[in-house]
């Protein structure tokens, strides 16, 4: 894939391709350009990964998500009441990275909404992602400090990435501990 995102980069008619191949019937095709939009077209991808947010593959949609809140969170920040829609999905997946979004978005007016799923989803994979969004969010750097030195291997992930996106030097020390104690 890599070889093909960089052939279409160097295309003058990208934009258009790129265009065509995310309104493709297959629901792969969709999903890859919603990964690879981004990197060939840089925020040129915004429309694209914009009406993407509306695809009937829930993969796709959450691709999308993803890229458009790393390539433009400007407007990433105009879909959160979507995003805190999200957290209420019944698709796994949904709720998980809307959290994520939310989180490198610093949404503090998702936090009722981020805490509730915390608190309703407790020990389930999408409840721990809510909570480390809303660590995040709070800049609750001691909390996820914490989490980090606890023997959780099941929540831990989600410290994690709460710690890499708030990106504290504390949290990047503790990080770095953390991958020398795993090698």
């Amino acid at each position: 894939m890599a070889a093909l995102n960089d052939a279409l980069r160097r295309s003058p008619n990208r934009v258009a391709i790129v265009r065509d191949l995310a309104g493709n019937a297959d629901a792969d095709i969709r999903w890859w350009i919603a990964d690879a939009a981004a990197e060939i077209l840089d925020r040129d991808a915004v429309p694209i990964l914009v009406a993407l947010l509306d695809d009937a593959d829930a993969d796709a949609r959450l691709e999308a998500l993803q890229s458009l809140v790393a390539i433009d969170p400007g407007a990433a920040r105009g879909h959160v009441g979507r995003l805190r829609r999200q957290l209420r999905s019944a698709e796994f997946w949904e709720p998980v990275v809307a959290s994520w979004a939310l989180a490198r978005l610093r949404d503090a007016e998702s936090l009722p909404v981020l805490d509730a799923l915390a608190r309703d989803l407790d020990g389930d994979w999408r409840g721990t992602t809510a909570r480390a969004a809303a660590y995040v969010i709070r800049e609750d750097e001691q909390a996820i400090l914490e989490w980090l030195k606890r023997e959780d291997k099941i929540s831990q992930p989600a410290a994690v990435e709460a710690a890499r996106i708030l990106n504290t030097p504390a949290l990047g020390e503790a990080l770095s501990r953390l991958d020398d104690e795993t090698e």
